[in-house]
């Protein structure tokens, strides 16, 4: 979904050098959730972690430069992937890969404490609500970049119009993370809301006033581990013992899937979590390898 802008002169009125600065918890921030991807991968031991984070043997420096180096690695190992040998049945099924599968089997949820003692919890979704969610990012991310600017331009315009238009984009920037928030700790595979021609819904309060920073890293950290990382670490591991092919696209994945499920696709996408699927999926997959292996086991020399 592309998003038009309403204000171009705007993108013309910021001053790349600030634009560009990022600071340490930013860097921070994006490393401690592609670590805990890296930390998936049954090659990664917890001292290689250390030894490359800030600080550590491999990286001394605590600086942003610092985690910038860290991030830097982290994107390295995880694009090498999770390195399982293809005979290895220890690797294959060892207590992480089984953690994963119970845990995306059962939907299982992330609980947290926010900082203001209020305990919530981050669920697994299905494409539906995760279509809503990365359209929502999108528009906040386009919300923020505006909003920076019309504070740039504030500086040396502070006029009505542009103090105004501050605070409209403020506010919808806080009502996109609210939705945020409101998505992700519904209950199920949903959206917490009936079908509506509006695309603004009603969210609580709390969900705009009481959440902090480390709070919004957390819930999106979460659920990036539910929705994301629980999912690559199954997939992965079925492309391991996969004889290969080229990879089916999603949304004919899930409708493969309603079909054998005996399902609407409908209600695939909207009732069943990504990770359901995935994990019934290689569990069916897992399934038929054993069943082919035993039949080539079981067939007399002279018929193989």
């Amino acid at each position: 979904m592309s998003v038009t802008t309403t204000l171009p002169e705007l993108a013309m009125a910021s001053d790349p050098i600030r634009e560009d600065g990022v600071g340490r918890d930013v860097l921070e921030a994006r490393a401690v959730v592609l670590e805990a991807a890296v930390a998936k991968q049954a090659s990664m031991t917890a001292e290689t972690i250390a030894a490359h984070r800030p600080g550590g043997v491999e990286n001394r420096d605590p600086s942003a430069m610092g985690w910038l180096t860290y991030l830097c690695w982290l994107h390295s190992a995880y694009a090498k992937g999770p390195a399982v040998p293809h005979t290895s049945t220890a690797a294959r099924w060892d207590a992480r890969a089984m953690d994963d599968m119970r845990a995306a089997l059962a939907a299982e949820p992330i609980h947290l404490t926010l900082s203001s003692g209020r305990s919530v919890a981050v669920y697994p979704k299905g494409e539906h609500a995760l279509h809503r969610l990365a359209v929502g990012q999108i528009a906040l991310r386009w919300l923020t970049e505006r909003r920076l600017a019309l504070l740039l331009e504030a500086e040396a315009n502070a006029s009505p119009d542009v103090i105004d238009l501050l605070h409209k984009a403020t506010a919808a920037e806080a009502h996109l993370q609210a939705e945020f928030v409101a998505i992700v700790t519904h209950a199920g595979a949903g959206v917490p809301w009936a079908e509506s021609s509006s695309w603004t819904q009603p969210v609580p309060r709390w969900m705009r006033d009481d959440l902090s920073t480390a709070d919004i890293v957390a819930l999106q950290r979460a659920h990036l581990e539910v929705n994301l990382l629980r999912i690559n670490a199954i997939a992965d591991r079925s492309r391991s013992f996969a004889s290969g092919g080229d990879p089916m696209p999603l949304a004919a994945f899930l409708g493969v899937m309603a079909d054998e499920l005996k399902v609407q696709p409908e209600v695939m996408a909207r009732r069943y979590s990504l990770g359901e699927v995935f994990a019934m999926s290689y569990a069916k997959f897992e399934a038929h390898e054993r069943a082919k292996a035993k039949a080539d086991a079981d067939r007399p020399p002279s018929s193989r």
